[in-house]
């Protein structure tokens, strides 16, 4: 996954999430660098998508989307994560979709255990 996230000072970190099984796991975490990152590895879960989180260090911003294996570009703004833009991930298009009817996964509306109880993110796992 590569990126960029203006607003974050140079050398900023960012933290990757494993919310694939309905809890957070820390995964790795890269610096910012002219606004610019990569995270590089495999899922983590032997499923064909994975839900994963993007988090500064103070949680001050954070996202919650769908990746599977390929190319995916993140873009956000310091501030703005839920607004982020994922592209290069499917799942993460059927996840845009249901976003329609307010159940887009982000710091604002709804926690991952809210999403969880309404079955949200079981649905989508299973795609």
């Amino acid at each position: 996954m590569v990126g960029e996230i203006s607003g974050l000072t140079d050398s900023s970190y960012i933290k990757l999430w494993d919310f694939s099984t309905g809890s957070n796991v820390f995964m790795d975490s890269t610096q910012i660098i002219n606004t610019k990152f990569t995270f590089k590895g495999f899922l983590s879960s032997n499923k064909k998508y994975q839900s994963v989180g993007i988090t500064t260090p103070d949680f001050k911003n954070i996202t919650i989307f769908w990746i599977e294996s390929g190319f995916i570009h993140f873009t956000a703004e310091n501030g703005k994560f839920r607004d982020a833009v994922i592209k290069g991930s499917s799942p993460e298009k059927s996840t845009l979709a249901v976003s329609d009817i307010g159940y887009r996964v982000n710091a604002e509306k709804y926690s991952t255990y809210s999403c969880l109880k309404k079955g949200v993110l079981t649905f989508l796992r299973d795609l």
